[in-house]
């Protein structure tokens, strides 16, 4: 009887949204091919946390509903999820606020713990920009299979690693 093979799950940052959303960004091309690479071999999903995060009272209504009719483009394109923060995310997400809340993640932190909390499953790939979250996860237990890796390394090793 042959095994089901389980998609891979890749988790994104809002840093690699971002940018994705702005054209200007020195990564977006990265962050583009990021996308559409790892819905070529597995699921792309992005947490409520990352939509809103865009949602920035700095930000004019227009500009907010720009990025938010691109993340709609990128659903219809990849399929893309939008999850919403499961239980055991925020319990994960309480733990290295506790733990990490002078530290690390800075301003970022409570966002960042959440997203992270998401990938703390089997077979996740979280991917990312912010360095931080490796040396995070390096001091955290972790599930076996679970990656993370930039945006850059999603797309030179997507035949290698990410399988």
């Amino acid at each position: 009887m042959r095994q089901k093979k389980h998609k891979r799950i890749f988790v994104f940052d809002t840093s690699v949204l971002i940018d994705y959303l702005n054209p200007h960004s020195a990564e977006h091309d990265v962050a583009a091919d990021a996308f559409a690479f790892a819905s070529q071999i597995g699921e792309i999903w992005l947490t409520i946390i990352s939509m809103l995060e865009l949602h920035s009272p700095a930000r004019r209504d227009k500009e907010i509903q720009a990025d938010l009719d691109k993340v709609k483009q990128l659903q219809r394109a990849y399929r893309l999820r939008v999850i919403p923060i499961p239980e055991e995310a925020q319990w994960f997400a309480l733990n290295v606020i506790a733990r990490y809340y002078r530290s690390i993640l800075g301003r970022n932190l409570l966002s960042d713990s959440l997203i992270l909390g998401c990938g703390m499953k089997k077979s996740v790939c979280l991917v990312t920009r912010d360095q931080n979250w490796l040396q995070l996860l390096n001091d955290t237990r972790r599930p076996p299979g679970l990656q993370v890796i930039t945006s850059t390394q999603l797309v030179q090793n997507i035949g290698e690693d990410t399988r």
